[in-house]
């Protein structure tokens, strides 16, 4: 393998006492801009290992480890011994180091774009996640054709080279979505939410209107109203149901009835009942307790 400096150093040693590294498969391809290489190995082994480079480095691995760890940049330590179907991406200039104990062979996938054939990927963060559909189908085509199945497409590799960081760049878009919504609602969301809720206190509301109204999804809404108000929105509305029925309560002219309809119950055993489980005394007594 030709060294360039604009691509990655691997380094693989067998740990004290463990039995020798030994390569099952070794297959090795480049291309303008691009290489990928492809290893198996035998187990049982020990190793520790390093990467490090210039390169933007995609891995996908098959690896069932007994015992090890791996770090990736500043990631947190990775100790998961199931390493199968997952996939790392390392980033520019981004470090990986590790070691692994191996009971049965494991395998891995690795392609490097040279950082001038990279554009639009600086300062992309490092992942390790389950594999992507599309990552892993990009990166399975690489295997492919570092292992010399079938006839290659002249410029296909370039191509694929192309396609993968656009498919980078969507899984840390989707990644970055995904982070804000657990992170919960933004003020203004929240304040939009709660103005739903309140312009609605006697009638019926919709979830999937009010999310529609905030331009996200009925399911990720639930999850982020609940992370910014502390309770889902269904007992934020009935919450506020019943602060309307304590108010309302105060009017010694309304029947319980009428405070019942106001305050959007239907009827007034279905409030009472609701009453009583959230105050924890009936509409009545609550009224008499405020003479």
């Amino acid at each position: 393998m030709n060294e360039n400096d604009n691509f990655s150093r691997i380094w693989y040693g067998t740990r004290p006492g463990a039995l020798p590294i030994e390569w099952e498969t070794f297959k090795f391809r480049q291309w303008p801009g691009v290489r990928v290489q492809y290893r198996r190995l035998n187990g049982p082994t020990t190793y520790d290992f390093s990467i490090s480079g210039k390169a933007h480095c995609f891995f996908l691995l098959d690896v069932h480890r007994v015992d090890g760890e791996t770090i990736v940049g500043d990631l947190p330590k990775i100790t998961t011994k199931d390493l199968r179907d997952k996939f790392v991406f390392s980033g520019e200039s981004c470090s990986i180091s590790g070691w692994s104990q191996l009971a049965k062979p494991g395998a891995f996938t690795m392609v490097e774009l040279e950082t001038i054939e990279s554009d639009g990927m600086c300062g992309l963060r490092p992942l390790f996640i389950q594999s992507d559909a599309l990552l892993r189908s990009i990166l399975t085509q690489f295997k492919a054709l570092a292992m010399g199945d079938g006839s290659e497409i002249p410029g296909y590799a370039e191509t694929l080279a192309i396609i993968l960081p656009q498919e980078l760049k969507r899984l840390h878009a989707a990644r970055s979505r995904a982070h804000a919504e657990i992170g919960g609602l933004t003020p203004r969301q929240l304040r939009a939410a709660i103005a739903y809720i309140e312009d609605r206190i006697d009638q019926e509301i919709s979830i999937s209107d009010m999310a529609q109204n905030l331009g996200i999804s009925p399911f990720h809404f639930i999850r982020m109203f609940k992370k910014s108000a502390g309770v889902p929105p269904h007992k934020y509305f009935l919450a506020r149901r019943v602060d309307r029925a304590k108010e309302l309560l105060r009017s010694p002219q309304l029947s319980i009835s009428e405070v019942a309809e106001m305050s959007g119950f239907c009827g007034a055993s279905q409030f009472t009942r609701t009453f009583r489980k959230v105050v924890g005394i009936c509409p009545s007594r609550y009224r008499r307790d405020l003479s």
